[in-house]
């Protein structure tokens, strides 16, 4: 092999590794929105009671909903779990950390091990958010967030543990009746919004509701797209369950502002499937 082949081996392996993903550990400069692209994230009370028609009957208070491309981070198709434990943060927190010091201050390996010492024996080998170029996060992340800020936590597994990069370790798995039980009392006793992951979507149940054989969820979406309107209820949707855990119906009054459908279709046999779901109350 003469010396311009082992050149160009040398060179094709050297570009090969010079464009391989680096390790995120801050939020790269072209996912920096404009600053004065604010959203707003309270839910506004006046229109939601009108919509609710009493179906949701038990609910955090209070109720803010962070969603993609708030805050000036564009986290469009990756952020979702990282809004919805902001989400959950924010009905304790009176200074909700913002998006990029919760991303770049808690999705490490170094937090996460030594957070994860104190609830769990972890045995295995595992990616942290920022060592992978999808820069993820679920449940399991933030349970050691809310436990980091004093926060009692419970992360259950609904009927199975959910396929993931996160560490296969829970606190118990639940049936769907169960999970009712579970969610009435929850939210009678003023926990805070639920963080629910099935693997491919995170998002939140900000409360409840029952109605003779029906239970009701309010869901609370971060796949918004960067370039919705002002609707009151963006984000919010009513689904209606039967004794199984299938859909009956779904209510969500601003669809056509939604980023992914995927996420709302999610819930057609909610009660079927595998789900993580972390809940978490007062200190």
């Amino acid at each position: 092999m003469n010396k311009l082949c082992l050149f160009l081996i040398f060179f094709s392996f050297s570009l090969v590794f010079s464009e391989s993903p680096a390790p995120y550990s801050k939020i790269r400069s072209e996912l920096l929105l404009d600053p004065s692209i604010l959203r707003t994230t309270e839910i506004d009370t006046e229109h939601f009671i009108r919509w609710n028609e009493g179906r949701i009957q038990w609910m955090s208070d209070p109720v803010h909903l962070y969603t993609y491309s708030s805050e000036g981070v564009d986290d469009t198709e990756w952020g979702c779990a990282w809004r919805a434990i902001q989400t959950a943060l924010a009905s304790y927190e009176e200074n909700v950390p913002g998006f990029v010091y919760l991303y770049e201050n808690f999705g490490g390996r170094e937090f996460l091990e030594k957070t994860a010492e104190e609830l769990y024996v972890i045995d295995e080998e595992w990616i942290a958010p920022h060592e992978s170029w999808h820069m993820w996060a679920d449940p399991f992340v933030g349970q050691m967030i809310l436990h980091d800020y004093g926060l009692v936590t419970e992360l259950v597994a609904l009927n199975g543990i959910v396929a993931s990069n996160s560490p296969s370790v829970h606190q118990g798995t639940i049936d769907y009746t169960s999970f009712k039980e579970r969610v009435e009392k929850h939210f009678q006793e003023n926990g805070c919004p639920i963080v629910i992951d099935n693997g491919t979507y995170a998002m939140n149940i900000l409360g409840a509701g029952s109605d003779d054989d029906s239970f009701f969820l309010l869901i609370g979406d971060p796949h918004l797209i960067l370039l919705r309107d002002e609707h009151p209820l963006n984000g919010l949707y009513i689904v209606e369950l039967d004794v199984s855990g299938s859909q009956i119906s779904i209510d969500y009054p601003a669809v056509h502002h939604h980023f992914d459908p995927g996420s709302y279709t999610a819930f057609q046999q909610f009660g079927l499937s595998n789900w993580m779901i972390l809940f978490s109350k007062g200190k």
